[in-house]
């Protein structure tokens, strides 16, 4: 048998999540430290020390997506360095997006809140909510996350389109009308769902600005899942106040707590979203679930055998590009 793959765990996962990962690698792989034997590193903001570890041949990122400081130190230590993510989370994420989407256009915020205050005006007033059927969807990054989302969203009689930035001509799969990212400004106009699902790199953010929001039919809902930059906030708020949107459900936001301490009460944007009806707030958890640790250990060892066995696991990140 050959000797078993050097791994090292950065970060992400603690104590006790490695001692369960470690537990179920050999006798094909091994933890340990970072030292000039470590052939991958799993972390998901790695130094450029770490990353000038010299007998590195893989960076395995534990989510999806590459930080704008990790692709730097990527570009200026180790550009040939092949770099993996990871995809654990995207059912999880998927459905949050829809559900964020139904929120939005059942108006379970604004009527629950109504109902707990024992007000029941909203039942016998003019019908208030919308539903899914019919409507036409655009998803902004349609990969793990936007096929997931795809699938559910066609089930329940909504036709699905998306963009993807290495294609370069139109197709359909599994259902969904993909489109090259540059046909975004031509398929907005139909997009009564724009659900955003892109990574956020030097090309995406700021993608949806004022301009690409007003090309939006009437009453369009954006669901965001992605990063909140991707789209510009004075604009999303202004066209969310204005009403010229009828709604949106965010996940991710423009500030976050940066101490332990400031996250009994940190604003999560500089407008305040949390103060306009038809806007459902969460924070920042669409892929933590209960079985997220569970998933992520299973998708980490499945992509760490393939690499000891010399195989390439899925999930290559393009680190030129961003993602």
């Amino acid at each position: 048998m050959s000797a078993p793959l050097r791994v090292h765990v950065a970060d992400t996962l603690d104590a006790s999540a490695r001692e369960s990962l470690a537990a179920k690698l050999s006798p094909w792989a091994a933890l340990g430290p970072l030292d000039q034997h470590t052939q991958v590193l799993v972390a998901g903001q790695p130094t450029r020390a770490q990353l000038g570890a010299p007998g590195l041949r893989a960076l395995l990122l534990p989510y999806a997506g590459l930080l704008p400081p990790t692709r730097r130190h990527l570009l200026a230590a180790r550009p040939e360095l092949p770099v993996f993510n990871v995809h654990h989370h995207a059912t999880a994420v998927a459905e949050l997006a829809l559900t964020l989407a139904l929120c939005v256009l059942r108006r379970v915020v604004p009527l629950d809140r109504a109902l707990r205050g024992g007000d029941w005006r909203p039942r016998f007033g003019t019908p208030c909510a919308s539903t899914l059927g019919e409507r036409t969807a655009l998803i902004v990054g349609c990969g793990h996350v936007g096929r997931r989302l795809g699938a559910a969203l066609q089930a329940l009689g909504v036709t699905v389109r998306g963009t993807q930035r290495r294609l370069d001509r139109p197709q359909v799969v599994e259902g969904i009308e993909l489109h090259p990212a540059g046909a975004l400004d031509d398929l907005l106009p139909a997009a009564d769902l724009l659900f955003v699902c892109a990574p956020l790199t030097p090309q995406t953010t700021g993608l949806l600005d004022a301009d690409r929001l007003a090309r939006l039919p009437p009453g369009a809902v954006l669901v965001n899942v992605a990063r909140a930059q991707i789209v510009d906030e004075d604009a999303l708020y202004d066209a969310l106040l204005r009403h010229r949107l009828g709604g949106a459900g965010l996940d991710v936001w423009y500030d976050f707590p940066h101490e332990a301490t400031d996250r009994a009460l940190t604003w999560p944007a500089h407008r305040p979203f949390w103060q306009l009806d038809n806007v459902v707030l969460s924070p920042h958890r669409a892929g933590l679930v209960r079985s997220s640790a569970a998933t992520r250990e299973a998708e980490l060892r499945a992509a760490l055998h393939r690499l000891a066995h010399h195989e390439l696991p899925p999930g290559r990140v393009d680190v030129e590009a961003g993602y």
